[in-house]
């Protein structure tokens, strides 16, 4: 298994009325090579809107992640 590092941001808001950001979802479901792919990150508190990106790593090949944070596409390889 891979490790991937995700980078989340939210907008900027007066730190005071800021709960901590944090990533709630816990598990991804597998994918299947060949076959479409499709989840969702989802984040907790902060200031939405949230954008997600990858601070590091990798994602299988054939999948991509969106700023919405929906991870999408083909796995072309598996072994993730």
């Amino acid at each position: 298994m891979r490790k991937i590092s995700l980078l989340l941001l939210a907008a900027l808001l007066p730190l005071a009325t800021l709960s901590a950001l944090s990533v709630a979802t816990t598990t991804l479901p597998d994918g299947e090579v060949g076959k479409a792919y499709q989840a969702r990150l989802a984040a907790v508190d902060g200031a939405p809107p949230y954008s997600w990106g990858l601070l590091s790593g990798e994602l299988p090949p054939g999948l991509a992640l969106a700023t919405d944070g929906t991870i999408s596409g083909r796995p072309t390889a598996g072994g993730y």
